[in-house]
């Protein structure tokens, strides 16, 4: 008998690390256990990270998402058409800004 979802996140919930970071058979979200305190029992947290090849996240911090409010929230302002606006001219931007690096020649020893 095969565990539902809600059965494999709680075993992942009591017995994973703090911090711990799952990857998902979905490339570039990860599972991310979060530490408790005295307020709050500990916690899953999906991650949004763009994967490389091998599936390791490329960037040190991704995008948290601790609930499904958040995750429409999020949903709703990535596909908002100024965001896609704006990412486009923050790339032309720096294309234009990027600073080629000189060419140096090749050293020659003398003596």
């Amino acid at each position: 008998m095969s565990a539902t979802l809600e059965e494999k996140l709680t075993k992942l919930l009591e017995e994973a690390e703090d911090w711990k970071k799952i990857r998902t058979v979905v490339p570039g979200v990860f599972i991310v256990k979060i530490p408790g305190s005295k307020k709050k029992a500990p916690s899953l947290a999906l991650e949004i990270n763009p994967a490389d090849k091998t599936g390791k996240p490329t960037k040190k911090r991704g995008l948290y998402i601790m609930n499904r409010d958040e995750y429409e929230i999020f949903k709703e302002i990535l596909t908002t058409q100024k965001v896609e606006q704006l990412i486009t001219a923050i790339e032309k931007i720096k294309k234009k800004s990027a600073i080629e690096e000189p060419k140096k020649e090749e050293e020659i020893f003398e003596f």
